[in-house]
């Protein structure tokens, strides 16, 4: 993890009040889609070159209980390239 995604994951901890528990890690989710990991973290650097800290950290954690719910229950989707949309069948 590069220090700027690290400053990300501590970020979401500190602060007033008690930090929620994480359901996901982007290490953990890193090691079940680590194509789909890298490219969310990379987007989480770019962002921060330009938003708040506190939206980053929003993003963050939005991204990582996205991604760790992919990686759960769609555990054929290992990029981002692999999510479309939804076909429904009637």
């Amino acid at each position: 993890m590069t220090a700027p995604a690290r400053a990300f994951t501590t970020a979401a901890t500190q602060g007033p009040g008690r930090p929620r528990p994480r359901e996901f890690d982007w290490p953990q989710i890193a090691a079940a889609a680590p194509v789909l990991a890298a490219t969310m973290l990379r987007y989480l650097e770019q962002i921060a070159l330009s938003l708040r800290p506190a939206s980053v950290v929003s993003a963050d954690g939005m991204l990582r209980r996205f991604s760790g719910y992919l990686v759960e229950n769609h555990p054929d989707v290992t990029a981002l390239v692999d999510v479309g949309p939804v076909r429904m069948s009637v």
